[in-house]
């Protein structure tokens, strides 16, 4: 491993201020009638120097010893101030018995100079074997590492302390789809990092243990609740360093007349009845996994429909109902906006979101105004019945610099109610090459795989995946990712 070592320059600027102060009596036995010589002042009038011995009334006090300090100790000690004279007053400038102003010691004297500490910056992180740091963090709270690796990898990898022994670390990239999250013990600040880093970057598939929930953050009353839990499923990653995959799952509910409303981190909308705001949030917690539960058939309801000959748009509201609890029960909602318009073939294109999803199909039939309402159920893969064979095509692909994206459209046949259509799903390719191999990465829907391609251009590399990407990865029809790449270049 290569470790870098940033650190910061700490400079120490000093300013040394000295004060000037005046000259002191010449003798303490100096002759009355001299002048003492005033001591040098900042900006106000110069002080008095120290008197001499008293001189006539015309004369002033004797001229002040000199108090400069050359090591910042005490003033030189000043001239004995002279008596008054019989017809004279004071010397001028001078106080009776005090004698002369002695300077102020120098600022620095005395005084060992100020030392630059020594810099209090952690290590960075260090980048697993192969790979090279695009940047680096680190800090007492957090730290991350963005990395290339070889094959033509991208990594992200962060963590934050979590100020309960812990870490939480995420890592995302090219062949990531997903974002991984980590709980790590056993390690802090930036060895956390790099820890996570090299588990990322290795490929490995944990095989954690049961998930472990703790609750982090709750409000409870009795019209609103908010429940939040962090899910741990711990696995080992080395000798002492235990990680986990993590996950944070909420809960938020309000009351709307006889009902809770409620939703989840995932998107999803539920309605709870037979429960107050006190212990709907802890019933809706296990709903609120990636995965809803089987709630039963569901029940479509149009909110609003509209459109004419050539287009049409429609709201439906959906709903699936399940007793969770005796008397409780939890109500699934999910809505679906879908829209057509009128194709030169004489078909129909349709596309349709749902809370979570995006997708587009064809019906083979002009567009009226009742469509929409007629085929939403094309807006749920399960509602559809496909049949015959994926066919796909290529829409966009660009290349430059050894590196290379492609998109290809797929399609299926299937019926939904007595309408034929074709529902869509797309592959995404990305090819890059580390050490003469070409190394592109699949994905679709949520999956995403890895393969090795021969060719003698980044253009042709792509040509490549798009044929081999199949092999590896199947198609998800009815699923969108939305796109991962630029459009690139229309064929």
């Amino acid at each position: 491993m290569r470790a870098i070592n940033l650190y910061g320059l700490l400079g120490v600027s000093v300013v040394l201020f000295g004060a000037c102060g005046g000259e002191s009596g010449l003798s303490p036995d100096g002759p009355g009638s001299e002048a003492g010589e005033a001591g040098q002042g900042s900006s106000k009038p110069n002080p008095p120097g120290e008197g001499g011995a008293g001189g006539e009334s015309s004369g002033t006090g004797g001229t002040a010893g000199d108090t400069s300090p050359t090591t910042g100790g005490s003033p030189s000690k000043a001239g004995t101030g002279g008596t008054v004279g019989t017809a004279g007053g004071i010397g001028k400038g001078g106080a009776p018995a005090a004698g002369g102003r002695g300077g102020a010691p120098s600022t620095g004297g005395g005084k060992s100079m100020p030392q630059a500490g020594d810099p209090n910056i952690p290590d960075p992180p260090e980048p697993p074997e192969g790979c090279t740091p695009v940047g680096l963090g680190t800090s007492i709270y957090d730290c991350y590492v963005e990395m290339t690796c070889d094959g033509g990898q991208y990594l992200y990898t962060s963590c934050s302390d979590q100020r309960n022994g812990s870490w939480i670390c995420a890592c995302q990239g090219n062949r990531k789809p997903m974002v991984d999250q980590y709980s790590v013990t056993g390690l802090a600040g930036s060895a956390a990092c790099s820890a996570i880093a090299d588990f990322c970057a290795s490929g490995e598939v944990p095989n954690p243990g049961p998930e472990e929930c703790s609750e982090t953050n709750a409000s409870r009353t009795s019209s609103y609740c908010y429940v939040e839990e962090t899910c741990t499923r711990p696995f080992e990653i080395e000798g002492g360093v235990t990680a986990g995959v993590s996950q944070m799952r909420y809960a938020n509910c309000t009351q709307s007349g006889s009902v809770q409303l409620c939703s989840c981190q995932n998107g999803y909308q539920y309605q709870i009845s037979g429960q107050d705001g006190t212990t709907a949030c802890d019933t809706m917690l296990p709903l609120c996994e990636d995965t809803p539960p089987d709630l039963g058939e569901p029940v479509c309801v149009p909110q609003n429909t509209s459109g004419g000959s050539g287009y049409c748009e429609s709201l439906t509201q959906c709903s699936q109902t399940a007793e969770v609890a005796e008397g409780v029960f939890a109500t699934l909602v999910q809505n679906r906006y879908i829209s057509c318009n009128n194709q030169s073939t004489g078909r129909s294109t349709c596309y349709c979101n749902t809370d979570r999803t995006s997708t587009r199909f064809d019906v083979e039939v002009p567009t009226d105004g009742a469509l929409c309402g007629q085929v939403s159920a094309g807006c749920d893969i399960s509602g559809v019945e496909l049949e015959g064979p994926i066919t796909c095509s290529p829409a966009s692909q660009s290349a430059g610099g050894g590196y290379c994206n492609a998109q290809v459209d797929c399609r299926q046949a299937g019926t939904v109610g007595d309408f034929d259509l074709w529902l869509y799903g797309t592959l995404f390719t990305s090819c890059s090459q580390a050490n003469g191999v070409w190394t592109c990465n699949c994905s679709t829907g949520s999956d995403s795989a890895n393969v090795e391609v021969e060719a003698d251009s980044d253009w042709d590399a792509c040509t490549a995946a798009i044929q081999a990407c199949p092999d590896v990865v199947d198609v998800k029809i009815g699923e969108s990712n939305g796109g991962i790449f630029p459009p690139g270049i229309p064929f």
